[in-house]
């Protein structure tokens, strides 16, 4: 088992292997760093905003994944015209900056976009906007936003009802009935919320089909875990800042499934010792969590044949 499955789950949203991934950088001095950036992965092919691709090329293209400039020469929201004579995308990421003047692109590809990733730009911004109620997009499966200022953008469970990966940061949300649209997404799979504090965001997923969850950030003294047992279909589970509130490791032993457990600066782990209780486990990691382990619970775990285990750092 590959221990960065979460990294790979979410890259299989945006790097697909079946399709040609074009990426647009601002010339070819940037063009030759972000070649190293991609150097491991197959069916990349590079443009520039400088050369226009042929008819031909343009038709061919599917994934496409804008770089934001490292210049100041360049600013992202002058992005080359033939941009908007794309259609037929599957994959579209970008910073969220340049959503304007990618409206058309989005609008063309509507019926065949598969995955829209929004990542922040560089300079801190706080342009807010909502993607417009009057699209949609029939065939998305993945959502994925790393903007603090939008979050999820006001997409509507209605415009965009088949997706199945979900991953989103919540921070600027004060309290749960903002996000009470989550609860319209039944057929999440994967879901990844980062930076929610102390919002409780299991309680609005109604999923039965989720099979990962990642969460990263949730700081705050109120926020529970308990419905995680409720997720009868889990596989993989990530926590990651869970610094104030109560993590109790015998709710994972009600999880027929679970193969994967990654728990990172959670501060306040208890009943460690039921982690030897998951018999499906193949790979669990416990890292700067203040030495929840005493010796015996330690020689316990390293003694249930896990594949995969990491708890020396704990």
């Amino acid at each position: 088992m590959n221990k960065f499955i979460f990294k790979n789950i979410e890259l299989s949203q945006w790097i697909k292997p079946h399709l040609t991934t074009y990426i647009l950088t601002a010339d070819d001095d940037e063009l030759e760093t972000l070649q190293d950036d991609y150097d491991r992965f197959e069916n990349i092919k590079f443009l520039t905003w400088d050369k226009t691709p042929s008819s031909e090329e343009l038709s061919k293209i599917q994934a496409l994944i804008i770089e934001e400039p490292e210049s100041g020469e360049y600013d992202i929201s002058d992005l080359p015209d033939w941009i908007n004579t794309l259609g037929n995308l599957k994959v579209l990421a970008f910073p969220y900056v340049c959503f304007s003047k990618l409206e058309n692109t989005i609008k063309n590809s509507a019926l065949t976009l598969e995955t829209l990733y929004f990542f922040n730009p560089r300079e801190w911004d706080v342009e807010k906007f909502e993607i417009p109620a009057s699209l949609e997009m029939p065939n998305l499966s993945a959502f994925i936003s790393r903007s603090e200022t939008n979050g999820l953008f006001g997409i509507k469970a209605n415009n965009f009802p088949n997706i199945s990966y979900l991953e989103c940061n919540i921070s600027k949300y004060k309290n749960i009935k903002q996000l009470d649209e989550i609860k319209n997404f039944k057929k999440l799979i994967h879901a990844s919320f980062h930076h929610g504090k102390s919002l409780n965001i299991l309680e609005n997923i109604s999923s039965d089909l989720l099979e990962s969850i990642s969460l990263v950030g949730f700081s705050g003294q109120n926020f529970s875990i308990s419905k995680l047992k409720e997720f009868k279909n889990l596989r993989y589970i990530a926590l990651n800042g869970i610094k104030k509130a109560e993590v109790d490791c015998e709710l994972f032993t009600h999880l027929p499934s679970l193969s994967y457990l990654d728990l990172v600066s959670c501060f306040n782990l208890k009943n460690v010792n039921e982690l030897a209780n998951i018999k499906s486990l193949e790979y669990l990691i416990v890292l700067d969590c203040k030495c929840p382990f005493d010796n015996a619970t330690i020689d316990l775990l390293k003694n249930q044949n896990i594949p995969y285990i990491d708890i020396d750092f704990a």
